[in-house]
């Protein structure tokens, strides 16, 4: 998951608005594939580009998994528009989600949601002096979700407030020097949208981007760094669990998290008359990730009656994960002598290498089945999950 998200995060991932004139593009594939099922994944946009001065791409997607820790279907949508004049740029955005039912089984917990959307708006404003500009920029969301069951209570998340406050500063087009606010109100509600507990998150993310053609090679990379913290605290009681064998009285919570954590990516890109190959890698990783959460808990008579203080620590320093992207592929190839339609075909492959998790995760035994060799499943996996083919036309 952190390897995916650093592959969202950083640009030019997305093949939108990358030539002037209008595109039409679509890209489906496996993200992953075991002996469980698979998840796959499907995208298809809209661009139209007018030199530097106008933009405008829209995307709509789905997520497709019949996993057994991961089923149900997630529907997506982008949308950016802007312009650049010389001393004046303005970029707008926008993005949705929705899904139904979803659910997920692993031997570390269980859950359904029936449903849930959401939705963010993005805006921001470049001010151009020479070769140097400055950009603040703003993004809020919020998304609700449905009914549903947690493991061993019933509800479901929420986020009602989510904001991110921007500042970048950018030189000749090619570096970028960027910080990031971000702050996150989430909560976990009851079936009857009661609130049962409380966990709001701040960021600070700061990094710097570089982007250059030498000889022919696209170079890009990103550098920066995060700071996170976060709490959690509420409360289940028989009040706001509505069901017989609710095996509490209460069962309270108060904890808080903080960490550090460092992310950097390589973008190399070349064009080879009419082939193109690209090489993306980057990696996370939490330097320093600790905190905790003290528990009070009384049992019913029937579940036995004991009344518990507990303190669950919390470490994730070392946790991390590395991507590596590979893209190859056709990207001007002419549909006639003279004609002005372009095709653009291509195929990615993704590869993404976790560390240190299993600290993270309680203690279990393996299972019999999985003391098995199984090379042969692993490979299956590795070979199939992120592989995309993808295709636009250009006029």
């Amino acid at each position: 998951m952190l390897g995916l998200f650093l592959y969202l995060f950083f640009p030019g991932t997305l093949p939108l608005g990358a030539d002037p004139g209008f595109s039409v593009s679509a890209e489906a594939g496996p993200l992953w594939v075991d002996d469980g099922g698979a998840a796959f994944s499907w995208r298809s946009g809209l661009s139209f580009k007018k030199g530097e001065q106008f933009y405008s791409d829209i995307v709509l997607g789905q997520i497709i998994s019949d996993l057994p820790r991961a089923e149900g279907a997630v529907l997506g949508g982008l949308g950016k528009f802007g312009f650049d004049a010389p001393r004046f740029g303005l970029d707008l955005g926008f993005g949705f989600f929705q899904h139904g039912l979803l659910s997920s089984e692993t031997e570390y917990f269980s859950g359904y949601n029936d449903g849930g959307q959401g939705f963010f708006i993005a805006a921001a404003a470049a001010a151009h002096s020479g070769e140097w500009s400055v950009a603040p920029s703003f993004l809020y969301g919020s998304a609700t979700w449905a009914g549903g069951s947690l493991h061993w209570f019933f509800g479901g998340p929420g986020i009602p407030a989510l904001a991110v406050y921007g500042l970048s500063l950018g030189y000749r087009r090619q570096h970028e020097l960027a910080f990031r606010y971000l702050s996150m109100d989430t909560d976990i509600l009851s079936n009857d949208t009661e609130s049962l507990f409380a966990s709001p998150l701040e960021a600070y993310i700061a990094y710097y981007r570089v982007s250059l053609e030498i000889s022919g090679l696209r170079l890009g990379g990103s550098l920066g760094g995060l700071y996170a913290e976060a709490g959690i605290k509420g409360s289940l009681t028989a009040s706001n669990q509505h069901f017989a064998y609710f095996p509490y009285n209460f069962y309270s919570i108060d904890g808080s998290f903080g960490g550090y954590a460092g992310f950097g990516a390589l973008d190399l890109k070349r064009t080879f008359s009419f082939f193109q190959c690209r090489v993306m890698i980057g990696a996370l990783h939490i330097f320093q990730g600790e905190g905790g959460a003290d528990i009070h808990y009384k049992k019913k008579s029937l579940f036995g009656g004991e009344e518990i203080f507990d303190t669950m620590p919390a470490d994730l320093g070392g946790i991390g994960a590395a991507f590596m992207l590979l893209d190859a592929g056709f990207p001007s190839l002419r549909l006639g002598r003279h004609k002005k339609e372009r095709l653009s075909l291509g195929l990615k492959k993704l590869f993404a290498l976790p560390w240190g998790y299993e600290r993270a995760l309680p203690d279990s035994p393996a299972s019999p089945e999985a003391q098995e060799p199984a090379t042969g499943k692993l490979l299956k996996t590795i070979l199939l999950s992120g592989l995309s083919f993808y295709g636009s036309l250009h006029w």
